[in-house]
């Protein structure tokens, strides 16, 4: 078995099938109380620590997410640095700290691996 076939069962296997992403950072800003403690599952692109979106929410490794409609915060989840400036997936819930929104990531995907059926 070759390792791409292995990865492809292991990352199949691992994680479970995502469900349609539906909501935008501008819905869940605009209507936070309709979101929160509710999970969602929101592209975007990931901006690291940047994208000018205030101070961080719970810690300073939480990174932003930004899509046509705004950014928000995501914490919890390690995105390594190969991924700033990429289309991703976030499944998390969104919380509340000090009056600052922000999801609480369960998991992150690259966008592309969706595109293509992952």
């Amino acid at each position: 078995m070759s390792g791409a076939v292995v990865w492809v069962l292991f990352f199949a296997c691992t994680f479970p099938p995502l469900s349609p992403v539906g909501v935008t950072v501008g819905e869940i800003r605009s209507h936070p109380e309709h979101f929160l403690g509710k999970e969602v599952i929101i592209r975007g692109r990931c901006m690291g620590w940047r994208g000018n979106c205030g101070p961080p929410p719970v810690t300073r490794s939480d990174w932003v997410l930004r899509d046509r409609s705004g950014c928000i915060y995501v914490t919890g989840t390690y995105v390594p640095r190969s991924l700033w400036g990429e289309e991703v997936i976030v499944e998390g819930v969104v919380e509340e700290k000090d009056g600052l929104i922000y999801i609480r990531g369960r998991r992150v995907i690259r966008g592309e691996r969706v595109k293509k059926g992952r």
